[in-house]
């Protein structure tokens, strides 16, 4: 299922994806998609896809990967200031944001490269040519790890001639300073080239309201020195480039693409903006039974955050005495195509290679009593081979074989209960390292019989085998705590993980026609388990299989429609489908021990139905809109309790013998059966609604104003099923309008987002640690009203 596309200005289509067909027709514009790793339209591909493509993106100046839910309503998407750096859900399948270890449940493709790391959301789309959101589980086509779906982005290329866009904007309430730029074209007859580039500098748009403290007014003054006044504000710059060549000799069916970019991003904290969502009756966050003086229990733009005292900072590892985070990232890709003998033999080639490093304080108040300091590395190199084949005759097939080999390295220091100088001066609290190295082995087939002109039966398998070699360790623990709090830092957790999975699948198609579809799917999906790196502490007591993780899988059904109608000016998509998922991972924060909980959920079953409309009502107006209802549940899940849960309230389910080692004691350790309640992040209804027109103003000029509405039903935000942890359901608007000159290829626009000024939590909600007994949560709400000005050029 998925949009036909946007029909758009030509001044705003920067002409640079091949993907793009005309229609017969002339009336909409047709997507091809890769879903299948094959081309296809998005009436034919038997798949639920979405395609955005970089006229949509452009629209509304869309530089922000989690603006693209606003297009496409089941997915959802966050980032977080720790652990896995982020949170992507689609059809309320996420994963995790604390743990490090975790895999996304909702993989990411670049160029054909699998990351399926939440870091790769810090960096932002620029010279995009098309993305495609495939929902449901993907795992004979792409990689590994993608029970929940694929963000596929696809950079734009080369052009047969010269052509290229400057762009630049400025953001007023953010005081957001944009300039983008890309020129490409042939070097020589069998060679082309572009280079992207972009330059972003906010200086923030949450404001801090915190006054700093002296030793008189600090209430933590007689352990912990008084930190001083925080930045006012909290803001991000950040460097993008990308080089693509495309090798294209005339003389043989080769060709060859490189694309090599680069990202620097650096901030004032991750976790700026981190503020209370609700305060169990207190007006201000809680931390070890001081009230903020500087802060509110209001979700909106304001924040109470204070700098570290060099003290602290001068003597605690990667600690500042400002909150910074600091992100590079290198992504680069090698396709090569080789066509003989109606068949096809791809290469991709990718490598991807981050190092983060942040510090920021995590308890949501001006008191800075709760930090961390954390320094990450990743490394993945991936190699995949695809035999396709495109014979006359009704039997088709695609082989491929797919490597994979990682390196995750997770450096943290943290300081908490406010403490004094140990024997040789240093402040915090303890310093954990952790490492996980792993290796994937995959083949995958599937075979395609056109059973008659109008049915097709496709089915496939990949086997995964994958092993992850894992170890982590305090290398530092204060003296008071190790042994007590602290396991020491003697203990050495390692662990060696092994598995393998067969993952099938298969579908049968009806095209009674071009312009339609209909289909019926059985899907499985996997991700693979492992080790948890982001355990915040290693309490003493525990052991290498409370930090362990099992797979995750899925199986179930989907049906789809896709139609073209009224002479295909009207297009409409249906699914349903239906999945169970197994061992469902997830991370829960416990405020308590200021530490996260990795379990495995017994089993989840997420079903639902979605329906996907545009409209070319006439050469001007098109319309468009989108719903989705999803219904995702647990069918056995019995976990920790939440911050203040009672005996009454549910915490009530035996998990453990108390210190006695005797059941049915009063020391026994109760967990909350969740059987039965939705999913985090999950909510039912979703809708996505809008409209663009392009009205002709003399042969030269065209006015062009479009609109968007996006609504999502209330949904938890915290895993562990904490109801003050509820996101109440809300709306977003975005508007645009502009000018743009098809002689001289200039626009210029006035651009609105998030036009109504709605703070909410994007998916990622968190017990307050330090709250002193009391429920609260806190987070930080996605960006408030954003006002921009936008002029462009083409050539």
């Amino acid at each position: 299922m998925g949009l036909v596309g946007l029909t758009a200005s030509p001044a705003l289509a920067q002409n640079s994806d091949p993907s793009v067909i005309e229609d017969g027709s002339g009336d909409l514009t047709e997507i091809i998609v890769t879903a299948r790793q094959r081309g296809e339209t998005l009436i034919e591909v038997p798949v639920a896809v979405t395609a955005i493509g970089a006229d949509e993106l452009q629209q509304f100046g869309t530089t922000d990967i989690r603006d693209i839910s606003k297009l496409a309503p089941s997915l959802s998407i966050d980032r977080s200031g720790s652990g896995n750096g982020g949170i992507v859900s689609l059809r309320g399948v996420s994963t995790s944001s604390g743990q490090v270890g975790f895999d996304q449940a909702v993989a990411i493709a670049v160029d054909g490269v699998m990351v399926g790391r939440a870091r790769i959301l810090a960096q932002g789309l620029f010279d995009v040519g098309q993305i495609e959101v495939l929902k449901g589980p993907q795992a004979l086509f792409f990689g590994k790890n993608s029970p929940g779906g694929v963000i596929s982005i696809k950079s734009a290329g080369p052009t047969d001639t010269l052509s290229g866009y400057v762009r630049t904007s400025y953001e007023f309430v953010g005081d957001e300073a944009l300039v983008e730029g890309a020129v490409g074209g042939p070097l020589s007859e069998e060679l082309g080239a572009r280079v992207a580039l972009r330059y972003r500098n906010l200086k923030g748009y949450f404001f801090n309201t915190s006054e700093g403290y002296t030793d008189a007014t600090y209430p933590f003054a007689a352990v912990t020195p008084p930190p001083g006044p925080g930045k006012d504000r909290a803001g991000e710059r950040e460097v993008l480039g990308r080089v693509t060549l495309r090798y294209e000799p005339a003389s043989t069916d080769l060709d060859a693409t490189l694309k090599l970019s680069i990202a620097d991003q650096s901030g004032d904290g991750p976790a700026y903006g981190a503020q209370p969502f609700y305060c169990d009756g207190a007006t201000t966050g809680i931390t070890y039974g001081a009230a903020d003086s500087y802060g509110e229990c209001k979700f909106d733009k304001y924040f109470s955050r204070s700098s570290f005292n060099p003290l602290i900072a001068d003597t605690m590892p990667m600690l500042k005495v400002d909150p910074f985070n600091d992100i590079e990232m290198y992504l680069g890709s090698l396709a090569v195509n080789y066509s003989f003998a109606d068949l096809t033999l791809t290469s991709v080639s990718g490598y991807f290679d981050y190092t983060s490093r942040t510090a920021d304080n995590y308890d949501a108040t001006s008191f800075n009593q709760l930090y961390s300091a954390e320094d990450e590395g990743y490394k993945a190199f991936s190699q995949e081979f695809r035999l396709l084949s495109d014979f006359a005759g009704p039997l088709n097939f695609l082989l491929g074989l797919y490597y994979q080999d990682t390196s995750l390295d997770f450096d943290t220091s943290v300081g908490i209960l406010g403490l004094g100088p140990d024997p040789e001066g240093r402040y915090y609290s303890w310093q954990r390292q952790g490492y996980t190295d792993g290796k994937t082995y995959s083949a995958f087939g599937q075979l395609v019989f056109d059973i008659t002109d109008q049915l097709e039966l496709a089915g496939g398998v990949r086997y995964t085998s994958e092993k992850k070699v894992s170890s982590m360790r305090h290398i530092y623990a204060r003296p008071e705590l190790a042994g007590t709090l602290l396991a020491p830092t003697s203990r050495v957790f390692s662990d060696v993980f092994k598995d393998d999975n067969f993952s099938p699948e298969a579908t049968l198609s009806f095209r009674p026609n071009s312009d339609l579809t209909a289909y019926v799917a059985y899907k499985t999906g996997y991700k693979s388990g492992g080790f948890g790196l982001s355990v915040s502490l290693i309490p003493a007591t525990i052991t290498e299989d409370a930090i362990t993780y099992d797979s995750e899988k899925v199986k179930g059904f989907e049906i789809g429609l896709k139609s073209q109608l009224l002479d295909r000016r009207l297009t409409l998509n249906l699914a349903a489908y239906n999945y169970k998922y197994d061992n469902l991972q997830v991370n829960s924060f416990n405020a308590d021990t200021t530490s996260f909980t990795i379990n495995n959920a017994a089993s989840a079953r997420v079903k639902g139905i979605e329906a996907e409309a545009q409209f070319r009502v006439n050469d001007v107006l098109r319309m468009y809109a989108a719903v989705a209802y999803n219904h995702a549940r647990y069918l056995d899940y019995v976990t920790g309790c939440y911050n203040t849960q009672g005996f009454d309230d549910g915490c009530n389910v035996p998990v453990a013998n108390g210190a006695d080692g005797i059941a049915g004691t009063a020391d026994d350790v109760f967990g909350q059966d969740l059987t039965g309640a939705p999913l985090s992040r999950a909510p039912d209804w979703a809708i996505s609604t809008g409209f663009d027109a392009t009205v002709p103003l003399s042969s030269d000029f065209n006015f062009v104003l479009a609109g968007n509405a996006r609504y999502s039903d209330s949904y938890s935000g915290v895993e562990n099923g904490n109801p003050r942890g509820v996101q109440p359901s809300f709306w977003l608007f975005d508007a645009s309008a502009r000018l743009v000159s098809e002689a001289d290829g200039w626009n210029i626009g006035v651009i609105g987002r998030n036009i109504g000024n709605e703070f909410y939590s994007g998916g990622y909600l968190f017990e307050k640690p330090g709250a002193s007994g009391l429920n609260q949560i806190a987070g930080t709400p996605a960006r408030g009203r954003q006002i921009l000005v936008e002029l462009g050029f083409d050539f």
